[in-house]
């Protein structure tokens, strides 16, 4: 059940100035442990709500904010949403990678070897269930 057109605008409202909020929080951060809590309550605003255009919109404009160093402490998480379903989310992460890749290659190295390496058994179970005959029910 999606919940009325008011109401998701509201909600959207409150996620574009959290995310502005958390954005202003981790710029201005001095401790580590504050800026990656910050970090992980951004992402979970982005992965669920930023395939909404306003949204992506913060998301952008907080990008430009943050330090691309700050982005190594979540390396795993971002890379965990490469496939994301909304193509939105999904170019944002591909962006924010390729920015993160430009200054710190190294980084990027193993989190996407793991990632490539857990998501090919996957896809062989996907392709063997979608070549498996069905059963007549």
């Amino acid at each position: 059940l999606a919940p009325p057109p008011a109401a998701a605008e509201r909600t959207i409202g409150h996620v574009v100035s959290a995310l502005r909020g958390f954005f202003r929080s981790i710029t201005l951060g001095a401790h580590l442990e504050q800026s990656l809590q910050d970090l992980l309550r951004l992402l979970t605003l982005w992965f669920r709500y930023g395939g909404d255009a306003r949204v992506d919109a913060a998301l952008s404009d907080g990008f430009a904010l943050v330090h691309v160093d700050t982005w190594l402490l979540v390396i795993p998480q971002i890379i965990a949403r490469i496939n994301a379903p909304q193509p939105r989310v999904r170019k944002a992460v591909q962006n924010l990678l390729l920015t993160v890749g430009r200054l710190h290659p190294q980084a990027l190295i193993y989190p996407l070897a793991v990632a490539s390496h857990e998501s090919r058994p996957r896809r062989e179970a996907e392709r063997s269930t979608a070549a498996s005959p069905r059963p007549d029910g």
